[in-house]
């Protein structure tokens, strides 16, 4: 029986009276390892694969589901293609210490609690659970995972402390972190929430419900396997398995901000947009043929050594040295050949920023429509848009000439 709370852990993230806050508000820009996390999930999606807890293959996956009622709102996964449940709604945090003195923690376990207390029946039915992606410190989300493991076994706090927290049961690591659990929900529940019994009740009965994923950042085990399950997508369309996880974690970026929730059918469908032909011949260019892991989870600046020489066109610019436009060209050519064109774009960009900046605004005008054209072959309106005008507009339209205002 919840016996404490006030609803401060919804209240107090609300955006507006109804209690809908909006994704964009919500989903940080930048957040890559939410969205690795996120792409390995959609891999499962589209191989047929089991998420933690689920009762059969994932059917739906959802990114920053508030504003429909998730407090652990960064990655939620359904087991069915229409109904809500079953469900595992995920908090991504690549850093989460789990002790009662770490903020984030005691955030993640009081909105645990909350949601907890709203969808009650559903948690009671078994058709919903907690979850926690992080991959720091790992020894303490191995403790946590072996702990909640351990919860899950028991129906009451009784009989979990009766069994398990007596000396030389439990590792004495594991056990300690029980006791700061414990101590996490009830700095929680000062905050306003909900409690279920005792504090040690509490978190026996949030634990009991809670999956916990240490997925380090990098290279894994789970993005091997992810790998392993697009082999089939990736032989089709000629590419590497990494080549389409690349393109998985962009199709992420693009959908966490909108909310997105998508079935396999619209993933394949939106990685054909991106170009990805899944009947291609085997003997057509591969895309992205020297496409390394590294650049999926370090990036590819820094995984094709470019980052230095793009930090230097940057000075360059600063300076007022006109060499920055062929450094700048530079970085964008190597981008494109190995298939990252939403980063080459931005370094494009910069380029014709660079050549309007020394004068050249015919140059960077027609950069501009290049670029554009490109992105409208990949079916992209917005970012060929976006990279025609940067934003305000392609060039200093006075000063073009009429060749190039025909162009652009």
């Amino acid at each position: 029986m919840r016996i404490a709370g006030t609803g401060y852990w919804r209240a107090g993230c609300e955006a507006d009276a109804l209690g809908l806050v909006s994704p964009l508000s919500t989903s940080g820009a930048g957040f890559k390892y939410e969205y690795q996390a996120a792409a390995i999930l959609l891999s499962d999606l589209l191989g047929q694969g089991k998420c933690l807890g689920l009762p059969g293959p994932v059917a739906r996956v959802a990114l920053q589901q508030r504003s429909r009622g998730h407090l652990l709102d960064d990655i939620i996964v359904y087991g069915d293609l229409t109904e809500r449940a079953p469900w595992v709604e995920f908090q991504v945090k690549r850093s989460l210490r789990p002790t009662p003195g770490n903020t984030e923690f005691v955030s993640v376990i009081g909105q645990a609690l909350q949601a907890l207390s709203d969808y009650e029946v559903e948690f009671e039915r078994g058709d919903a659970l907690l979850g926690v992606i992080a991959a720091e410190p790992w020894s303490g989300l191995m403790q946590l995972r072996e702990l909640a493991r351990c919860c899950s076994g028991h129906s009451t706090y009784s009989t979990f402390a009766e069994a398990l927290l007596v000396e030389g049961v439990l590792d004495v690591d594991v056990r300690r972190r029980f006791d700061d659990v414990r101590d996490t929900v009830t700095a929680a529940a000062a905050a306003g929430a909900p409690l279920f019994g005792t504090s040690a009740e509490s978190a026996h009965r949030l634990l009991s419900v809670l999956r916990v994923w240490p997925l380090p950042d990098g290279e894994s085990p789970d993005l091997s396997v992810a790998l392993d399950r697009l082999a089939g997508i990736a032989d089709a369309a000629d590419v590497s398995a990494l080549t389409v996880f690349a393109h998985v974690v962009g199709l992420a970026e693009g959908w966490g901000p909108s909310a997105g929730v998508v079935d396999a059918a619209m993933v394949r469908r939106q990685l054909r947009w991106r170009g990805l032909r899944f009947e291609r011949a085997r003997d057509e260019q591969r895309i992205v043929e020297h496409l390394v892991a590294d650049a999926v989870v370090r990036g590819p600046l820094m995984a094709l050594d470019l980052d230095g020489v793009l930090e230097n066109a940057e000075r360059l610019l600063t300076a007022g040295d006109r060499s920055c436009v062929p450094e700048f060209a530079r970085v964008a050519e190597r981008l494109e050949q190995v298939g990252h064109l939403p980063h080459a774009a931005g370094v494009w960009r910069r380029e014709a920023t660079a050549r309007d900046a020394f004068g050249d605004v015919d140059g960077g005008a027609r950069r501009r429509a290049e670029l554009a054209w490109k992105h409208l072959d990949l079916v992209q309106p917005w970012e060929a848009g976006f990279a025609l005008h940067d934003g305000v507009a392609g060039g200093h339209g006075e000063r073009l000439s009429a060749q190039t205002r025909r162009i652009v």
